[in-house]
């Protein structure tokens, strides 16, 4: 009886202390922090995975936007690479709207999107983290490649 209460012990003792707790930095105000997990695939390394950024800005109902953000900086919580995550420190962004030929006067809110997308390796056992301005939103969608190359002749 007391080898099985010293197994359960040692047994719970190894999955209490094994479990490391990863707190990540609160987002500055201003910002927000989005996770993005993704769901279990079997060849992850058939996929990428492109992480795009959107906003919705006021514009006349003819026009196009987009908008372009700063450079995310890599940040890690225990140095040199052990749980990255990703930020933008400024709240700053360029919008850029054309129009094609005449429009009205109407006013619309009009989702726009980032004219920088990331491309990430699809990776499911890991969450990547952003943080971005509150007023963005980060939406990322699947590629899957073809199992060969085609010879450029």
């Amino acid at each position: 009886m007391v080898r099985i209460f010293c197994f359960v012990l040692l047994v719970t003792g190894i999955y209490a202390f094994g479990q490391e707790e990863v707190t990540y930095p609160e987002p500055k105000e201003g910002f927000k922090r989005v996770d993005i997990k993704l769901p279990n695939i079997k060849n992850e390394v058939d996929y990428k995975v492109e992480v795009n950024f959107s906003m919705m800005h006021e514009m006349l109902d003819c026009e196009k936007g987009s908008f372009t953000l700063p450079d995310f900086e890599t940040r890690y919580l225990k140095p040199p690479h052990a749980y990255p995550y990703y930020v933008i420190d400024e709240n700053n962004y360029e919008v850029v709207v054309g129009r094609s030929g005449t429009c009205s006067s109407k006013k619309v809110q009009k989702k726009i999107y980032s004219s920088n997308p990331i491309f990430i390796e699809y990776n499911s056992i890991f969450t990547y983290r952003y943080y971005v301005p509150k007023n963005i939103n980060v939406e990322y969608r699947i590629w899957k490649a073809e199992p060969h190359f085609t010879e450029v002749k």
